[in-house]
């Protein structure tokens, strides 16, 4: 019987020169990423990278111009798990009756809700819109509320809007949106000034009751009435708009 006292090679640490330890079970310790030429190795040998964190496991051989090549997979497992959520107002978020809601301002939002046997509804707000998919698949879009702001010049109206208008503004004259859709809204309010002109682009007209104004950009609607309140919504998109409320008189032309 011989006794040997040369050292197993790569027992747990490879070195340089030695043979490869050919047991699956025994791993490889090197400072390295293995390459195709780490070929004395048995299928299912895995191989950690000491100083960049990684690993990897032999998954089989292949040959290049007559020579074995080595084929590594990297199946290092990425430390990047989600662990918080914060809103944009850098607070915190907490979910609440299996609800998680995004939100720091009445001017867009991201709400999360659970809605049963492993489904999650999305509900998306922003630019004053509602994005919803529902639980049958069913994406929907509609508007979320109306915005108002005080007006005194002429402005250039935008869906889903209101504008208060006040002194010291004359006859002031507001422009339809040139982009719009089914179910868009504005809201007027005289509320000082002398009075409003609503006032149309090509194309475009405005739906009252059994009236209309002429199409195109000679139609208007105007009011010299205080507190006249009107509401107007879209029904063809960027053309036919129609009033569904007013308080008092107007005038159409």
């Amino acid at each position: 019987m011989t006794n040997s006292n040369s050292t197993q090679a790569n027992s747990f640490f490879s070195t340089q020169g030695y043979n490869a330890n050919t047991s699956n079970f025994v791993m490889v310790f090197e400072t390295r990423d293995p390459t195709s030429d780490d070929v004395n190795y048995p299928i299912q040998k895995l191989w950690i990278n000491t100083a960049a964190g990684k690993s990897f496991v032999l998954v089989g051989f292949d040959t290049s111009l007559g020579y074995l090549q080595a084929k590594w997979l990297n199946v290092t497992v990425a430390n990047n798990d989600l662990s918080t959520l914060t809103g944009d107002d850098n607070l915190p978020v907490d979910a609440v009756n299996s609800n998680i809601n995004v939100v720091s301002s009445a001017t867009g939002a991201i709400e999360f809700a659970n809605g049963g046997a492993g489904i999650l509804e999305a509900t998306v707000r922003a630019d004053n819109k509602t994005i919803q998919v529902n639980l049958n698949n069913e994406l929907s879009v509609n508007n979320s509320g109306t915005y108002w702001q005080t007006v005194e010049t002429s402005t250039q109206m935008q869906d889903s809007q209101g504008y208060i208008l006040q002194i010291p503004g004359g006859n002031i004259v507001l422009t339809l949106p040139t982009t719009s859709q089914i179910g868009d809204t504005l809201d007027i309010l005289l509320d000082g000034a002398n009075s409003f002109t609503v006032v149309q682009g090509n194309n475009q007209i405005i739906n009252f009751l059994n009236d209309s104004t002429t199409l195109g950009s000679t139609g208007y609607i105007t009011s010299t009435s205080q507190g006249n309140y009107m509401r107007l919504v879209c029904t063809v998109p960027n053309t036919t708009w129609r009033i569904i409320t007013v308080t008092d008189s107007i005038i159409l032309v």
